[in-house]
């Protein structure tokens, strides 16, 4: 039997899903690897990044309240193809723009804002729903091991947030091989002082 197409009949919104499903990079994300900086939480930066289906749960990834800047550091286990992004957000912490970087393992608050993006989305638009796509240059978003998302500020008041980020695209059978880096936060001069004395000792001995 044939379906008669309607405005309620929620075929679009159907396809649309399924569209988002399939394309979805969330597989592809080395999620225990996903860190933010200036998080209101620890580990806040995953509460994002969640299937199509959950995109309405409540947990949020919010910046400090006294500090609408972050910067989400997305890493994939294969390099992927990004063609594009969807987020979920609204009110005052909605992003009031987003600063995209690939591959820039160098990056933090520190210097983030002096960095060129691989694109800049300037105007970012509310959305509970999450069905709006922001397209990616395709020449820059190819065998990206490592996504940057930089949230400058917030649309209105002082903190920032997303409710959920949907990166669509396509994984490569390249895995990535992962260094046991540990990133420091804040970094301690005397420990980078006694590093260097120790390097001394060992020369003068040989």
């Amino acid at each position: 039997m044939s379906h008669q197409h309607s405005a309620g009949c929620g075929c679009a919104e159907a396809a649309k899903s399924a569209d988002a499903m399939s394309a979805s990079l969330l597989p592809a994300i080395d999620l225990p690897r996903v860190r933010c900086f200036n998080e209101a939480e620890p580990d806040a930066g995953r509460y994002c990044l969640k299937g199509w289906d959950a995109r309405h749960d409540a947990r949020r990834l919010l910046s400090d309240p006294d500090d609408g800047e972050m910067l989400l550091v997305i890493p994939f286990t294969s390099s992927v193809h990004i063609r594009s992004l969807a987020l979920i957000a609204w009110g005052d912490w909605r992003p009031a723009r987003l600063r995209l970087f690939v591959n820039r393992d160098d990056l933090d608050l520190s210097n983030v804002q002096d960095a060129a993006p691989a694109q800049e989305i300037e105007s970012v638009a509310e959305d509970g729903e999450g069905w709006l796509d922001y397209p990616l240059k395709q020449n820059k978003f190819q065998n990206v091991s490592t996504l940057l998302v930089h949230v400058p500020e917030a649309v209105g008041g002082e903190q920032s947030g997303i409710q959920f980020l949907h990166l669509k695209g396509t994984a490569t059978s390249n895995r990535r091989v992962i260094a046991n880096v540990v990133y420091e936060s804040r970094a301690n001069p005397a420990d980078h002082n006694k590093l260097g004395e120790e390097n001394a000792a060992s020369q003068a001995a040989m």
